[in-house]
């Protein structure tokens, strides 16, 4: 993995993914019909609108299980790039109208990164990709913090720019990400099986219930299609078959 690479993945795990965080919660914190307490509080009094985006297929059923755990504790700091960005902008509607556009590149440029076959880039694609990177963070952050705040992310960024790689660091980092492509690809395909399995059972069933079976002229077995007509499946009924 080239050094580019690597630091454009640190920049987007590190400090734009925590950003989407904070800026959810802080959408949780000032939404005005719900008394916010905890984060998971909140979710549960939101569970319908976030089951909802499962029906709709805005979320897959993994994703869904993140946000309500059952066999593990609440914790809003496993949910990814992808689920994050689904989660803001299909919740909170006009709310992120500021930074609409931001979460979306932000998560684009995440999912281009993470299945691009080639690690390696020029330094002209770098150069351009980090710019890109560092605005759309920060005028995420600028949305909901001070100037306080704010500095601290850019020295940050620019620390992450032009440090020597820690190597326990990278191999954590690493891991993270393509941990969190491998387990998305999976999902993804387990969902489109089991669309393909629900889809493949109803036309078996279709074809079932819009079938009967007949002896041909021949005398053997056949399936011919129903008629609507009652009296005309009566007709045939009574015909008398031909030798």
């Amino acid at each position: 993995m080239s050094d580019r690479y690597y630091r454009l993945e640190t920049l987007l795990i590190d400090i734009s993914l925590p950003a989407l965080r904070d800026l959810f919660v802080h959408f949780a914190q000032n939404d005005p019909n719900i008394t916010f307490n905890t984060l998971e509080g909140y979710m549960n009094s939101r569970r319908k609108a976030v089951d909802a985006l499962l029906r709709s297929r805005v979320l897959r059923k993994d994703q869904l299980d993140n946000v309500f755990p059952t066999s593990v504790k609440f914790d809003e700091t496993k949910w990814d790039m992808s689920l994050l960005s689904s989660l803001l902008l299909s919740m909170y509607g006009q709310t992120t109208t500021p930074v609409k556009n931001e979460i979306q590149l932000i998560r684009d440029m995440r999912n281009k990164l993470a299945h691009r076959s080639d690690t390696n880039m020029m330094e002209t694609e770098y150069n351009t990709l980090w710019a890109d990177a560092v605005g759309l963070t920060v005028k995420v952050i600028t949305h909901f913090k001070g100037p306080p705040v704010i500095q601290k992310v850019v020295k940050d960024i620019t620390s992450l720019e032009t440090r020597t790689l820690d190597p326990s660091k990278t191999l954590e980092i690493i891991n993270t990400w393509y941990l969190s492509v491998v387990l998305e690809n999976a999902a993804e395909m387990k969902q489109k099986l089991e669309e393909v399995g629900i889809n493949t059972s109803f036309t078996s069933n279709v074809l079932q219930k819009a079938t009967i079976k007949r002896k041909s002229r021949s005398g053997k077995p056949s399936k011919r299609m129903k008629s609507l007509s009652t009296c005309l499946e009566g007709f045939k009924a009574s015909r008398p078959t031909q030798n």
